[in-house]
């Protein structure tokens, strides 16, 4: 009897401490990002300082397979998947999100053209390249593992680092090409999306695009400038020369190049001194700066 009471009590702590546990996929009251990323991640736009998710400087733009990251899906795509889940057939979907530090985070759900469904199968189009974390596809006999058309059509998607299969409410199997047996990490979360969260996360792009524009006008003056300065110094250089000199510039400007015998030593030092020939197997040529300065003359 004494023993008996002792084994109740037992169960009794144990079941009372399970929800404790981490890497059971519920956020209890000790659980911080810090303490316990597996069940309390931050999202990809943020990282986790002093038990805290803050948001990032600059959110990630490209994705990368990874293998062990945690998959984070709002509650309404997930509620959406269960409410699709309810047909006679299968359905296949496009789940869009990003990547940072071990997180996929889903943000969008798209649905392919449908070309056939049956309870078996569903044929569809690819979905669209960029920003696709998986195409997700049901299996109506409630079994989630990965049939041998699924890991053959899953190995032909070069642009797409995981894939789903949903086969039951809530009950969700992603999988990388790294193992085609062992699930992810799956989470779902309640997430708002406030137009003030959405100001914040689009404000680094904007602001990088705006910069990123400042920096090619100020290069476009700053070439603009001085190709100025540089027709400024060819014109002053152009009074400087005599009539024969005049024409042979033109002479060069109109060939392209002339023979060394043609010019004499005192005309080739002068120009070479100003920096405006060049000289290539015994031909002298125009320097570049100097034939684009007198083109826009």
């Amino acid at each position: 009897m004494k023993r008996g009471l002792i084994v109740l009590i037992f169960l009794l702590f144990t079941l009372s401490t399970v929800s404790d546990f981490c890497g059971d996929g519920l956020i209890d009251d000790l659980e911080t990002c810090s303490t316990c990323p597996q069940d309390n991640p931050c999202l990809v736009d943020q990282k986790c300082i002093q038990d805290q998710c803050v948001s990032k400087l600059l959110p990630p733009l490209f994705l990368k397979e990874d293998p062990i990251a945690t998959i984070i899906t709002p509650r309404e795509i997930a509620n959406t998947l269960n409410i699709l889940l309810d047909q006679p057939h299968e359905f296949a979907a496009c789940l869009k999100g990003k990547y940072a530090d071990g997180i996929y985070q889903i943000t969008k759900i798209e649905f392919p053209e449908i070309s056939g469904q049956s309870i078996y199968a569903v044929e569809h189009a690819k979905c669209s390249r960029f920003g696709t974390i998986a195409t997700i596809h049901s299996h109506l006999d409630g079994n989630c593992d990965m049939s041998k058309g699924d890991i053959f059509a899953f190995g032909q998607k070069d642009s797409e680092p995981l894939t789903a299969i949903i086969c039951g409410e809530g009950d969700i199997a992603f999988y990388s090409k790294k193992s085609f047996t062992k699930r992810m990490n799956y989470l779902i979360r309640d997430i708002e999306y406030s137009r003030l969260n959405y100001f914040w996360a689009l404000f680094p792009w904007v602001f990088s695009g705006l910069l990123i524009i400042i920096l090619l006008v100020l290069f476009y003056e700053r070439e603009r400038i001085h190709n100025l300065r540089k027709k400024e110094k060819a014109l002053y250089l152009i009074e400087t020369f005599t009539q024969q000199e005049k024409k042979l510039i033109n002479t060069l400007v109109e060939n392209q190049q002339l023979n060394k015998d043609r010019l004499n030593k005192q005309l080739i030092s002068k120009l070479t001194k100003e920096n405006l020939i060049e000289e290539k197997n015994n031909e002298i040529h125009l320097k570049h700066w100097f034939k684009k300065a007198l083109k826009r003359l």
